[in-house]
C-alpha cells in the first residue's frame, strides 16, 4: 500500500505544507510541489501495527536529510 506524494495534491481545503524551522541557515515552508521537485528516492518498509499487525509500505519521495541539508542544518553542513 502506498499513496505517491502527487496524489496530496487536492482540490479539497488548503495545500499541505510543512515548516521548515530551527537550528538552520534557510528555514523555508515547503508545499507538495516543492517536495516534487527534489530526487525521488523509494522506500519498502514493514512495521509491526498493534490493532493490525505486520503492515507492509512503500513510500516514495525525498529524502528528509537532502531537505534538511539544503534548509542548512549545521549537523549536515
Amino acid at each position: 500500500m502506498s499513496q505517491p506524494l502527487a496524489a496530496a495534491r487536492t482540490p479539497a481545503g488548503p495545500p499541505a505544507e510543512f515548516a521548515l524551522t530551527g537550528d538552520l541557515a534557510r528555514p523555508a515552508r515547503l508545499g507538495v510541489p516543492d517536495l516534487l521537485a527534489w530526487p525521488r528516492h523509494r522506500a519498502e518498509v514493514a512495521f509491526e501495527c498493534v490493532t493490525s499487525g505486520v503492515q507492509h509500505h512503500t513510500f516514495t519521495g525525498p529524502l528528509l536529510r537532502d531537505v534538511l541539508v539544503d534548509g542548512g542544518y549545521a549537523a549536515w553542513t
